[in-house]
């Protein structure tokens, strides 16, 4: 996802600058400037495109938001419900949103047909995946940086800005 929101976004800017500009060389710090604000909101789109829920039959759930991961035995998932987005509640007292079912102004209108229609999914997936998980052996509630995904994106962004001046500067 980051990728395709990278070359819609930035490869345009990457072939006018790179090889069809009239005034080469354009300044670095112009093209830089220019092209840092548009890297980062390629970076934050393609991290939200990559938010989702993901049920493992290992016995938990992956709540994958904008930086963080978060991983849900089911047995500790008391509820799930799609009021103002979707949220999740754990026995220790957690309220898990989720950026890819979150609060929005048209799901508000239209009443969260996605989150609920997940909700349910979440709801039946943790019943057919219970009787199958060892209870002894489920790890608890735990969060984690999407470190991996955060330096992909970033290195993604710093390379076609990179790209973007070399093939400006030829």
């Amino acid at each position: 996802m980051i990728v395709f929101s990278a070359l819609g976004v930035l490869g345009p800017f990457v072939f006018a600058w790179g090889w069809i500009a009239n005034d080469k060389p354009t300044p670095a710090s112009d093209m830089v400037v220019t092209l840092l604000p548009l890297a980062a909101m390629v970076i934050v789109f393609g991290l939200l495109g990559s938010a989702r829920i993901v049920g493992r039959t290992a016995g938990y759930i992956d709540v994958v938001n904008l930086v963080v991961r978060r991983r849900i035995p089911i047995g500790e998932i008391t509820d799930v419900r799609a009021e103002g987005g979707l949220k999740i509640w754990t026995t220790s007292g957690h309220k898990i949103g989720s950026i890819a079912y979150g609060q929005s102004l048209i799901g508000q209108m239209i009443g969260y047909p996605r989150a609920k229609k997940t909700a349910v999914r979440i709801r039946d997936f943790c019943e057919s995946v219970r009787p199958l998980v060892d209870e002894g052996d489920e790890r608890g509630y735990s969060v984690r940086l999407r470190t991996g995904e955060l330096l992909g994106a970033l290195c993604l962004g710093v390379l076609l800005i990179v790209v973007t001046v070399v093939l400006n500067h030829r």
